[in-house]
């Protein structure tokens, strides 16, 4: 393990230029895995439990477990400082389970940033502990993640159900684990655990979709993507809970632990383990982005992403597990589900898939103002210092412009992502009788969607004709 560690390069990523927008590849066939081979479960992308203890031979980091939450940064830090000096024996990771392995990786990810940042009232430290740095980083490697704290860590593996006889939904969900004692966080974890159960109700059909498509069942299509649009629009209601015991003035006591090391700011040099410190660690923090589920909804849709939206995207597939990261690849491979309806010859067909792309902008339009109350909102009304009671800069830990933290353009990212979603509901349909192509969308989901967009065109240029007439009566009565 430490020659492993001595060799590893830096981690400063830049996107996969060798995708094209959203990694759709319609020209290359491959042929699908199985659910399981993928990490999919009955669950999506969420194992079908996460345990919460620690594994025969690990239990040194109990006292860390225990501490988590403190809201005193010298006590955590010492606390690991007496840990047991590391060795590939004591910190091994053989002979253990996926499960005991995704418990070390999930709490390695979350000691890791208690101690980097603290509780946010100070600057935070770029040198690690080996005890902490060394273990993370193989047990990164061997799940194809990066040694940093991602959503799967943070997110995917740090639940349990209150009741297991119980559905896994947001009322009867907890964390393992912590960075803080306030229950916001936990709160704002679990609205995305529940975000994940629900949406991996249509995993397994998506999963299913390609066979389908090659077998024509018209029929069993239909039904998934139905299934698709109710999960969808459950998501949204299960985000739109996040009101509930999560305020904008909560989030941003504890945002900072979800930030990464990009920042030249705090981190001039990257993140580094103590005996390694030439060899930097440059990641982003964690982010929503890192999510497989809204990229699984790209790639069944054909949304290609462009630009910065593309980059960004891309990017944030080197911060999945590589399982999950490998469905994502696979099933943009062959004919996209978009070009099989479209020559479908099947209306219904058509006005399925354009109210599933309709109801999936209507997701992101909501994000987005999830994104406005959250960070937008409190950025501009700058209320950042009143929540913190800090007035002193060189310590100010808060990014006072509206960089997520996955350290992209929130505003301009979340827009573009809203605006090429909103393009895909434009079919090229086949006439039977010419064989030429009608650029229109199918249905009362597309009339309504023109309707919309001519009144814009409408209201905009009776706007300027009444400002051309304002201006020309104006200029009368000076003359």
């Amino acid at each position: 393990m430490l020659e492993t560690v001595k060799t590893f390069t830096s981690l400063n990523l830049l996107p996969n230029q060798n995708l094209s927008p959203n990694g759709l590849n319609p020209e290359k066939n491959v042929n699908l895995l199985t659910a399981e081979e993928y990490g999919i479960t009955s669950l999506g992308f969420l194992p079908e439990k996460c345990l919460n203890e620690l594994p025969p031979g690990w239990h040194h980091f109990q006292p860390l477990l225990d501490k988590l939450s403190s809201d005193d940064d010298d006590d955590f830090r010492a606390l690991v400082h007496t840990m047991p000096p590391y060795s590939p024996s004591l910190y091994s990771l053989t002979g253990l389970s996926q499960g005991q392995k995704r418990f070390l990786y999930s709490i390695l990810t979350m000691c890791m940033q208690k101690y980097i940042w603290g509780t946010g009232t100070s600057a935070p430290v770029d040198i690690i502990p080996q005890e902490l740095g060394a273990p993370l980083f193989e047990i990164s490697n061997e799940f194809g993640l990066l040694p940093a704290l991602t959503y799967a860590g943070v997110i995917l593996y740090n639940w349990s159900t209150k009741d297991e006889s119980q559905p896994v939904t947001l009322d009867n969900l907890q964390v393992c684990q912590r960075l803080t004692k306030v229950y916001s966080f936990e709160w704002f974890c679990l609205v995305h655990v529940a975000i994940e159960a629900e949406g991996g109700k249509v995993l397994i059909p998506i999963l299913n979709i390609k066979k389908n498509m090659q077998d024509n069942d018209l029929k069993i299509i239909k039904q998934t993507l139905r299934d698709v649009i109710s999960v969808m629009k459950s998501t949204k209601d299960v985000l739109n809970r996040m009101y509930e015991k999560c305020t904008p003035e909560d989030f941003w006591t504890f945002r900072f632990y979800f930030e990464g090391t990009n920042d030249e700011k705090f981190f001039p040099n990257g993140l580094r383990i103590k005996g390694f410190e030439d060899k930097p660690i440059v990641v982003r923090g964690a982010s929503g982005g890192q999510s497989p589920l809204m990229q699984i909804f790209d790639a069944l849709f054909s949304i290609e992403h462009v630009g910065h939206g593309k980059e960004f995207l891309i990017e944030m597939r080197d911060y999945m597990l590589s399982s999950h990261r490998k469905f994502l690849e696979d099933f943009s491979m062959g004919q996209t589900l978009k070009d099989f309806v479209e020559n479908s010859g099947d209306e219904e067909l058509q006005e399925i898939f354009i109210e599933g792309v309709d109801t999936f902008t209507a997701y992101r339009q909501y994000h987005y103002t999830i994104a406005h109350d959250y960070i937008f909102k409190m950025i501009k009304r700058n209320q950042i210092d009143v929540v913190r009671e800090r007035k002193d800069t060189e310590t100010e830990l808060y990014k006072k412009n509206e960089t997520g933290t996955g350290g992209t353009d929130a505003p301009r990212f979340l827009k573009q992502t809203i605006l090429a979603t909103k393009e895909t509901r434009t079919l090229q349909i086949k006439e039977d009788h010419e064989g030429s192509l009608k650029n229109q969308g199918k249905g009362s989901a597309k009339i309504k969607l023109d309707i919309s967009i001519n009144r814009t065109i409408i209201e905009n240029l009776l706007l300027s004709l009444i400002v051309a007439i304002m201006g020309s009566f104006l200029m009368r009565m000076l003359m």
